[in-house]
């Protein structure tokens, strides 16, 4: 689970993600978005 939530939080950083819980909230409300933060990656 905490290589999970690291790989999540390491993948917000980069698409300028400021404050990581709203960044999961939002993602978490959209299914496509982990989806397209991932092929960024």
């Amino acid at each position: 689970m905490a290589t999970l939530r690291n790989l999540t939080t390491s993948a917000c950083r980069p698409t300028g993600a400021t404050n990581i819980t709203r960044a999961l909230r939002a993602n978490s409300h959209d299914h496509t978005r982990p989806l397209a933060i991932l092929s960024h990656i």
